[in-house]
């Protein structure tokens, strides 16, 4: 009995202490880790099974409710304005840092006719890169996916849309989820986060892409042709330009697998292909289709022909699916 009364009174003394004195951003990162934990498949009770226990049926059906509530209650502690440490961010970012250099020093080195999509080293680094990249975009935007960028246009006098639509539109675009390709949203999220030292364009107009240019944004080209053939070039989806790739991008007009997929670009390595990593999903027809596409000439023009990019604005989901703007604790705000 004594024993038994000394554990309960060192677990309550715990208890206790961590209520006190743990830190928030620990409870934070937990918060976090309890969203992913919850993401994964859990064993599922076969309908069969259900139907032939009424009393199985009720207690499946309070426990879904159960994980609904609990589900909604850790997104909303994720998603909700929370304080960012800087120490903590810090150390996830030299992190990535570490990783990425790494994979472009084995990229470099790599032997005649060693490819990084098939070589066990390179696929290795690859991962570690990966799996802290997805740690520092939880930490940072939150576990709640995807993310989405709205980028606010300035159409010039030389556009043919400008006397009838004006001088400002904008569009939307969904970033592919992090378990597919995070260094490459992570990289494109960089690239809005800097955005407001140096403007971009729309300066090239070709059959099947309108291509952007965003240098001076502090982003590198991609480590690695990061590439999901669950996330194809399919109409309507933005991908990165050039070898290295990025950090200027496109936005694919048709569907562009021929095109952009993996051994499309060159012969000499069938698996490499352009990182495609979002796609459109307000105001492709009516702003990208009909507006942009609509710049005089072809091909790669002269800047007063380009559509100005004003503004690349990120926004995050909340526990409801509702996009806010996202903040950078970095920034002041304006």
């Amino acid at each position: 009995i004594f024993a038994t009364g000394c554990v309960v009174l060192l677990c309550c003394v715990f208890l206790l202490w961590a209520l006190l004195y743990m830190p928030p951003d620990y409870i934070q990162v937990a918060n976090v880790a309890a969203v992913i934990d919850s993401k994964r498949p859990q064993e599922e009770t076969s309908p069969q099974q259900l139907r032939r226990n009424p009393l199985l049926q009720a207690t499946h059906d309070d426990e879904a409710q159960q994980a609904k509530a609990r589900n909604t209650q850790l997104a909303a502690a994720v998603i909700a304005p929370r304080k960012i440490d800087p120490a903590i961010e810090n150390m996830m970012v030299s992190k990535v840092v570490m990783y990425d250099t790494n994979v472009r020093k084995i990229k470099k080195n790599l032997p005649n006719k060693v490819f990084m999509e098939t070589d066990e080293t390179a696929l290795a680094a690859t991962k570690e890169l990966q799996d802290a990249t997805r740690d520092l975009l939880y930490y940072r935007y939150g576990a709640l996916e995807p993310y989405r960028i709205k980028f606010d246009l300035k159409f010039q006098r030389s556009q043919p849309t400008f006397a009838t639509m004006g001088e400002k539109d904008s569009f939307v675009i969904e970033l592919a989820p992090s378990a597919l390709v995070p260094h490459s949203i992570y990289s494109f999220l960089e690239i809005a986060r800097h955005f407001h030292l140096q403007k971009g364009a729309f300066h090239r107009r070709a059959d099947h892409v309108l291509q952007a240019m965003v240098k001076g944004h502090q982003v590198e080209h991609l480590a690695f042709q990061e590439y999901s053939p669950k996330f194809p070039h399919f109409k309507g989806t933005v991908g990165y330009a050039g070898r290295p790739s990025g950090p200027e991008f496109y936005v694919s007009i048709q569907n562009n697998v021929g095109n952009h997929g993996p051994g499309t670009q060159q012969a000499y390595n069938p698996h490499e292909a352009d990182s495609c990593f979002g796609k459109v999903v307000e105001g492709f027809e009516e702003v990208v289709l009909k507006r942009i596409t609509k710049m005089p000439g072809s091909g790669f023009l002269k800047p007063p022909m380009h559509v100005l990019i004003d503004a690349m604005t990120i926004l995050v989901p909340d526990a409801h699916g509702e996009y806010q703007i996202w903040q950078d604790h970095q920034r002041p705000t304006e």
